[in-house]
């Protein structure tokens, strides 16, 4: 649910797309160029893609305003940006003009917009810092409390090899690293899922 006011709200749901996509579908910025997404139930991963790799940023959930959206911009180009819906999604789809214009009016459209165009260069920064610099124990690390910041830290549930594709690494590394942040007491690691409990 978006939490504007009502007037803008409306103005939201007048003028958008509400589109649903399935469990592992995955649209790309070449598709939807000058597009505002925001999730209204589900969600989603943001990708970097080169060729045929992909590379994680960041997830989208409904938890707050700032990732529930994104926004396909030509100013990002450079590179392609694809969305993988994790589980069944729903989205609104809104032209970008018109919300740039609506920004104009609307200060806490405007500052969802900065905050969430912020966000997703602090994505791109961190990624291609995790590629560059980082070894697989803070890869995997920074993985989770990605997840755990935007989820208020509740106990979560990965497949190692989600994670491992995410970031790049092999399955039998994931394991390994997992069971080391549980035995330096880093996270919380059983059947139920995985908890941070130091975040240091």
């Amino acid at each position: 649910m978006l939490h504007f006011d009502k007037e803008l709200h409306n103005l939201i749901n007048t003028h958008s797309i509400n589109e649903k996509y399935k469990k592992g579908e995955i649209i790309n910025s070449a598709n939807y160029s000058s597009k505002t997404f925001f999730i209204i139930d589900g969600q989603a991963k943001i990708y970097l893609k080169k060729g045929r790799q992909l590379f994680f940023l960041h997830p989208l959930n409904t938890i707050n305003l700032i990732t529930s959206l994104f926004i396909f911009s030509t100013k990002y180009r450079h590179y392609d940006l694809c969305l993988k819906f994790t589980t069944n999604t729903t989205v609104l789809i809104i032209d970008n003009h018109l919300i740039e214009e609506w920004s104009n009016h609307y200060i806490e459209l405007k500052t969802v917009m900065l905050s969430s165009s912020k966000y997703m260069i602090n994505s791109l920064i961190s990624t291609y810092n995790n590629l560059a610099f980082l070894n697989a124990n803070q890869k995997v690390f920074n993985y989770l409390k990605t997840f755990f910041v935007i989820n208020n830290n509740k106990r979560l549930r990965f497949s190692f090899t989600e994670i491992a594709f995410d970031i790049n690494i092999s399955r039998a590394l994931v394991s390994k690293v997992v069971k080391k942040l549980a035995e330096e007491k880093k996270i919380s690691y059983n059947i139920n899922g995985i908890k941070i409990l130091d975040f240091g």
